[in-house]
């Protein structure tokens, strides 16, 4: 009689409950990629991965790294959605 193996579990993947973007993460990320991150900040609150708080603060951080005209571009657009 042998003895039977035991092998180890499959790696399980396990969500974060905070997004970490840290000043080196954003420095890599173009306008779009900045953009899509700032689009989908909304969804990730809803999700209960990044708190209010922290969502706000990373807006601030997002915002202050897009272009002047980006930004103007989104807020017209946020308003044209709001009124339509």
């Amino acid at each position: 009689m042998s003895k039977a193996k035991t092998a180890p579990a499959a790696p399980v993947f396990v969500a974060r409950s905070q997004l970490e973007w840290t000043d080196d993460k954003l420095a890599v990320l173009d306008t779009v990629q900045l953009g899509n991150l700032l689009d989908n900040l909304n969804t990730q609150v809803e999700s209960g991965r990044v708190s209010k708080e922290t969502a706000a603060e990373l807006k601030l951080r997002i915002e202050s790294r897009l272009p002047a005209r980006e930004l103007r571009m989104r807020k017209k657009r946020s308003a044209a959605v709001s009124n339509g």
